[in-house]
């Protein structure tokens, strides 16, 4: 199997956290705003596709987490790996 690419992967979900993370942010203080101007009360979970935003943005959270710690671990195995290779050429 290949070498997955954990860098690329975590930064992609990086920036699908921050675009999600804005989206509903601006999509509770739109609510909101027309929410006092009726005067009804609202929350981040007011609507189902709100709660898709909140969900998807904690699931790609944990994934770009994931695939950071994924990519941190494969660096130091690596990093190990020519350690000991640098350790068998010298004996």
């Amino acid at each position: 199997m290949k070498k997955m690419p954990w860098g690329i992967a975590a930064g992609i979900l990086a920036m699908i956290v921050f675009w999600l993370t804005l989206a509903v942010v601006a999509a509770f203080m739109i609510l909101n705003q027309i929410a006092m101007q009726t005067h009804v009360t609202t929350t981040i979970f007011g609507t189902w596709w709100q709660t898709l935003l909140f969900v998807a943005d904690i699931v790609a959270a944990a994934g770009a987490l994931f695939c950071l710690a994924m990519y941190i671990r494969g660096k130091i195995v690596a990093g190990r790996a020519a350690e000991t290779e640098v350790a068998k050429d010298e004996a």
